[in-house]
């Protein structure tokens, strides 16, 4: 059977670009923290084919890692402390820098025959997580 499969680097644009809207600006570390999840959960929502992909991620992970408190947590806290992270869009900038870092330094996960980094196997299997009616309402801070 025959899947159609967005372009590698189609998936990468979209994973990292494809949320826009902008946030807040946080003074306080909780606040910082709020919006950052805040962040993260706009740019899972703008995933493309994020259920189809994200199962098959969510997959790969250890099971112990595959909820979606633990891997927003993982994937904030794999990003530099001085980031930006206010907005889906700055969120969306340093997570594209983080997976170009995650084949430079050999963080890479094989899923269904792609490689992709493993800030991406991350983000695709919270989307996936998040996108989950029965999960009701998931707090990520």
């Amino acid at each position: 059977m025959f899947r159609s499969m967005p372009s590698r680097r189609a998936l990468i644009a979209a994973v990292t670009g494809a949320a826009l809207c902008p946030g807040s600006h946080a003074g306080s570390a909780a606040a910082a923290t709020e919006s950052g999840h805040a962040a993260l959960a706009v740019v899972c929502a703008h995933l493309p084919r994020a259920a189809t992909i994200g199962r098959t991620c969510r997959r790969a992970l250890p099971p112990a890692v595959a909820t979606p408190e633990r891997l927003a947590g993982l994937i904030l806290a794999s990003l530099p402390a001085a980031s930006d992270r206010s907005s889906a869009r700055a969120l969306s900038r340093v997570l594209r820098a983080r997976s170009r870092a995650d084949f430079c330094e050999g963080r890479i996960v094989s899923v269904d025959g792609w490689l992709l980094s493993l800030t991406e196997v991350r983000l695709y299997a919270l989307a996936t997580l998040l996108s989950q009616p029965s999960l009701g309402a998931v707090h990520l801070s």
